[in-house]
């Protein structure tokens, strides 16, 4: 089982308006790179890039007041949107292929290391299962969009400090 032992970094993240309106749905940019250890092992890990587009916890804006998008489970967040992404992560220099269910086991285990309460981290995880099951993994075509944007968007702000 995977666990997590380590956030090299606090997270930090700006609203993209640019791929908000290009996505049709909220997006923020992880403005600084961060790494996540796995297993207590440094050498187990997941690099989550400076200029990553997050939309946060995805839930339904009608459950935001219940369960904002941003919360103490953020950080874990944005792993888990990474992790579905890339379905993998850097063991000792071998990209070990995931499946979903793992991803979601990660972000749970993610919310337990940055201090979630059980009952705020069981529902988030049963939730992101659910959808798994409901909605088919989406194809790394469909992804292409978003990546284009992120390297739009970190071009942009290399060029003027400026994050769209």
């Amino acid at each position: 089982m995977i666990t997590l032992r380590t956030f090299d970094t606090q997270l930090g993240i700006v609203y993209s308006k640019h791929a908000s309106g290009a996505l049709g749905r909220d997006h923020w940019v992880v403005k600084k790179e961060f790494k996540v250890i796995i297993d207590g092992d440094p050498d187990k890990f997941v690099i989550i890039p400076k200029g990553f587009l997050t939309d946060g916890a995805s839930v339904p804006r009608l459950f935001w007041g219940l369960l904002p998008p941003w919360g103490s489970y953020g950080q874990a967040a944005v792993l888990h949107d990474y992790l579905i992404e890339s379905l993998s992560y850097d063991d000792h220099g071998v990209k070990i292929i995931i499946e979903r269910k793992h991803a979601d086991r990660i972000f749970s285990d993610a919310m337990k290391e940055l201090g979630v309460g059980d009952l705020t981290r069981k529902t988030m995880y049963n939730a992101v299962r659910g959808y798994s099951k409901l909605v088919p993994l989406l194809k790394t075509k469909s992804y292409q969009k978003k990546w284009n944007l992120e390297v739009e968007i970190l071009s942009v702000f290399e060029r003027t400090g400026i994050w769209i």
